[in-house]
């Protein structure tokens, strides 16, 4: 201890001051250290384990709500209100936010004239429970710059200024607390979708729990149904938010044009339920949103129209765009006949090549066989323009015909067949496909006649027309 004494006295020395000068300095800085340490113990509001809290009492303007959780979900025990599915998103911010909150400075004493002057006299009021009992926040005005909320608690007799970021998560209404999710319902328990718009259904999709995939109904069943489609769109439905609450049980709903819906949607659950959503195209504040009206919940909530994209599907958008045979791979001789190309093709899968009219091409070398793909696909898949199952066309004068023998011996046809107005019926395996293709795909600067002259040219021979 003397060797400390002694070294003090020796700084003081150099410094030219008194050991006892410098000793108090000492002392005040530890006070001051402790004193900042108290102030800051005194700003921590609460240490809760947001995990823990299992009740919720609510009070604002007048309305009153007491939260709880039951079996891992939050319900609504009792309110001044009615009962309501809750949004369990938004509760959990509240537990979180509340569990560690820490005022930035202290106001002093909370005497009932500094309530009133920070508009602690009329608060927002919101206590949580755990297992150590009951812990009450009061939330009082914003501040000027809108930076803080004035508040305090019931267990600290002060007023203290938090973060507004740290507070606005708590201060819930009945539109937040209110369940914002398209369905309850998780993608798998989906079974069906019906859309209609004036009145006329547009679409109407089952799942097919043998087959393992959704069908439309028999009269639309020459048609392909593209799987995914529905697949998102599922999918899409059971994680889906608003992006805002519009408003609550609405006295008026012919304000958002829900009594002349632009679509009306229809979801059909595994347990025999249906929820009915009705769709407006009323913009509202931006042409990004679009209105549903959830007649379950009795609200008006808004959602991207992106998300929404399957409400203004046709037909035309739920099959699959490309009707195709078979690929390149698998073939070992394919003829096409027609108005713009009669040639036979017979393949060497073995020796990668690739033989018409004697003359033979290597498809081991990648730039011919990338070459040779491209126009072998043109004549076997086409993306389709429209559909018409109303049309009942024959197989007859095709305008190009495309007959496949399989390397395990199966056969497979496409037919093309004029259907007026620039456009082709496309048969497969000898029946309509219900689709219709541009004829654009057969003579257009890309299409089948530009490739067959373009294989002519490589191949050393005159085009078979």
């Amino acid at each position: 201890m003397k060797k400390a004494v002694i070294a003090i006295a020796a700084l003081a020395a150099a410094a030219g001051i008194s050991v006892g000068t410098l000793i108090a300095f000492k002392n005040k800085s530890e006070k001051a250290a402790t004193e900042e340490s108290a102030s800051l113990a005194d700003n921590v509001l609460f240490q809760l384990n947001s995990d823990d809290i299992q009740k919720l009492d609510i009070e604002s303007a007048g309305v009153s709500y007491t939260i709880e959780q039951i079996d891992g979900s939050w319900e609504m025990t009792s309110t001044s209100a009615d009962i309501f599915d809750l949004n369990q998103v938004t509760l959990q911010g509240v537990c979180g936010y509340m569990s560690s909150m820490t005022a930035d400075t202290s106001y002093g004493d909370a005497a009932e004239e500094n309530k009133a002057k920070y508009g602690l006299d009329d608060p927002y009021i919101i206590t949580a429970y755990d297992s150590n009992g009951a812990h009450t926040l009061y939330v009082g005005d914003q501040s000027p710059t809108g930076d803080y909320y004035y508040v305090c608690t019931g267990e600290k007799n002060s007023i203290y200024a938090v973060s507004t970021a740290d507070v606005q998560p708590v201060l819930t209404d009945r539109m937040l607390l209110k369940n914002d999710e398209f369905t309850d319902y998780n993608s798998g328990d989906i079974v069906g979708l019906t859309l209609k718009r004036d009145g006329e259904t547009i679409y109407d999709l089952t799942y097919d729990d043998d087959a393992g995939e959704w069908k439309m109904p028999e009269e639309y069943s020459i048609l392909d149904l593209d799987q995914s489609v529905p697949s998102n769109a599922v999918l899409m439905l059971a994680r889906l938010s608003a992006e805002f609450m519009v408003e609550d049980t609405p006295d008026d709903i012919e304000l958002y044009g829900f009594d002349k819906p632009y679509a009306e949607f229809t979801l059909t659950m595994r347990d025999g339920n249906q929820e009915v959503v009705l769709i407006s195209d009323y913009a509202g504040m931006s042409s990004d949103y679009i209105y549903t009206y959830l007649e379950r919940y009795k609200q008006v909530e808004a959602y991207y129209r992106a998300d929404l994209s399957f409400v203004t599907y046709d037909l035309f958008d739920l099959v699959t765009k490309t009707v195709g045979t078979a690929n390149i791979l698998t073939v070992s001789e394919v003829e096409v006949s027609g108005d713009i190309i009669n040639d036979k093709f017979v393949f060497d899968q073995d020796n990668k090549k690739v033989t018409c009219r004697g003359a033979e091409l290597d498809l081991a070398n990648a730039e011919i066989y990338s070459f040779f793909e491209t126009f072998y696909n043109s004549f076997s898949y086409f993306n389709i323009d429209a559909i018409d199952i109303e049309a009942q066309p024959e197989l007859k004068d095709p305008v190009l015909t495309a007959k496949y023998t399989l390397n395990n011996g199966r056969k497979k046809q496409i037919d093309l067949v004029d259907a007026g107005n620039d456009m082709c019926y496309v048969f497969v395996e000898g029946e309509y496909t219900g689709t219709l293709m541009s004829k654009e795909l057969l003579s257009g600067t890309t299409g089948v006649s530009a490739n067959y002259a373009s294989f002519c040219t490589i191949a050393g021979i005159e085009q078979n027309t």
